[in-house]
């Protein structure tokens, strides 16, 4: 078993454990007649905690992609050519899909430091949210904390992931999706698929932020008095 192997059993290992503790720690303590028994106590610390886990098993994700295979150098293939190098597809630019990931993936941190902020520095309406809890007196009541680390720090972190590694490795992907895929992909604009795909990304990592302002705090009543 080669070390890259190692690395992404135990990266795995550790994403599947802090799936467990999330699913353990908010919705295993159950409730009784749509009212939440029990939830973690101390949410800031819980995920801290689970924030952590989830970025050494990334780390270690990613360390599995540059770890060495140990096969033998002198069979290895060369070194496949950069985006760069090959011949321009018509629809596909690298550089500005490129730069539209990256700034999907800066939204989408920004995201994550607004939702803490919300969190830790605004009160919920008791009467709508108290605790934090999204609709607390039916079945569906769900941890905003919870939706907040579903909904948009997973998703951030897979995005950073891909704008990190876009120029080594998801570019000349795509470029061989498109190339060498069915003859239709070659009349796809790539360029605005990937704009798309970035903005529905970020309105979906913004999910959790529009629940906590539209529904937990008093902005909107603010808003409406207003007439905004």
């Amino acid at each position: 078993m080669n070390r890259a192997t190692v690395f992404r059993i135990i990266g795995f290992a550790f994403l599947a454990f802090a799936a467990l503790i999330i699913y353990q720690g908010e919705f295993r303590l159950g409730r009784s007649d749509g009212t939440t028994v029990s939830h973690v106590h101390d949410p800031e610390v819980f995920w801290r905690y689970i924030i952590i886990q989830i970025g050494i098993g990334c780390g270690l994700l990613y360390l599995s992609r540059v770890a060495p295979t140990g096969s033998s150098s002198l069979s290895a293939p060369s070194a496949p050519q950069s985006v760069e190098e090959r011949p321009k597809l018509p629809n596909y630019d690298p550089v500005f899909c490129g730069k539209i990931v990256k700034g999907a993936a800066c939204v989408c941190v920004g995201l994550i430091i607004a939702e803490l902020l919300v969190l830790l520095l605004e009160h919920p309406n008791d009467d709508r949210c108290p605790g934090w809890i999204f609709h607390p007196n039916q079945r569906s009541a769900a941890s905003l904390w919870v939706l907040a680390g579903m909904l948009t720090v997973l998703p951030t972190l897979w995005i950073c992931y891909v704008a990190l590694r876009w120029d080594d490795y998801y570019a000349r992907k795509m470029y061989d999706s498109i190339a060498y895929g069915p003859p239709g992909q070659l009349l796809m604009d790539a360029r605005w698929l990937v704009l798309m795909v970035m903005a529905a990304w970020c309105l979906f990592c913004a999910i959790p932020l529009f629940l906590m302002l539209g529904h937990c705090t008093a902005i909107f009543d603010y808003l409406n008095a207003f007439h905004f």
